[in-house]
């Protein structure tokens, strides 16, 4: 630090300064969070549905529950409606919305399913969808077929 202040000149100085600053400033505000959650949206005691830092809401992985916590139905192509429903809301809970999603995650039961998720999906994202991936998993709690977990800016 010493060499850095004899070998640079002042306004050398205050740009790092400054950007020293800004860096201490950014992971000040990511540092801080914000717990979001929406009565449109199943509850529950063990997680927060989605979680603000900075402008980036990070939404908990979310199955095809009502608010009343049941299973919107047997079938890969009710659960799935529901869970958009459910991200729908914790998206405007949130000061957010469906074309604000950066990063989607799907988890399937079965790959057998994946069509069928894909054309309910297509349709929430007919344009510009967020990044997303797909995977199959061995289990999901309550035997759902699927799960849904997603990031997205908040609107400004």
């Amino acid at each position: 630090m010493f060499d850095f202040l004899h070998t640079h000149t002042h306004t050398e100085w205050n740009t790092h300064t400054t950007s020293c600053l800004s860096f201490h400033t950014a992971l000040t505000m990511s540092s801080h969070r914000t717990v979001i959650n929406s009565p449109d949206s199943p509850q529950s005691p063990l997680y927060s549905q989605a979680i603000q830092a900075g402008n980036t809401l990070y939404l908990s992985g979310l199955i095809g529950f009502t608010t009343k916590r049941e299973m919107a139905g047997p079938g890969i192509e009710e659960q799935t409606h529901q869970i958009l429903k459910n991200l729908h809301a914790v998206l405007k809970a949130g000061n957010s919305s469906i074309d604000r999603l950066i990063k989607v995650n799907i988890f399937l039961l079965s790959m057998n399913d994946y069509a069928a998720v894909n054309e309910i999906y297509s349709k929430t994202f007919p344009h510009n969808p967020p990044a997303r991936t797909c995977i199959a998993v061995v289990g999901l709690p309550f035997n759902a077929k699927i799960e849904i977990d997603a990031v997205a800016l908040v609107a400004e």
